[in-house]
């Protein structure tokens, strides 16, 4: 039973995550573009193979710098989110089915 409760913490680990991970209003690398000699802010993300960029706002120190936080914040949840993928994979959690040997333990 200890392997099936050390899943269920992981698993509840990976959902939180992946909620606070969603609640970031701009996911991706802030990028300025100068248009017409004015800054603007995008978002650059990678989407399929494909790089998109999202428009955000008029240039401004402030929020740019929240964008460099939503950013790193980004990075640092889904580094955690493959770190728990690789404990579930330790321990012989599939998605969505538990192998026989860790019911067994």
């Amino acid at each position: 039973m200890d392997k099936i409760n050390e899943v269920q913490v992981l698993l509840s680990k990976k959902a939180e995550l992946n909620a606070r991970l969603s609640l970031l209003p701009y996911d991706g690398t802030p990028e300025i573009k100068t248009i017409s000699g004015k800054d603007y802010l995008y978002v650059r993300k990678r989407v399929l193979n494909k790089v998109t960029s999202t428009y955000v706002d008029i240039y401004n120190e402030h929020l740019y710098n929240t964008l460099l936080r939503n950013n790193e914040e980004g990075k640092k949840l889904r580094r955690e989110i493959r770190r728990i993928d690789k404990d579930l994979a330790a321990l012989g959690y599939k998605e969505g089915t538990l192998l026989p040997n860790v019911i067994l333990a």
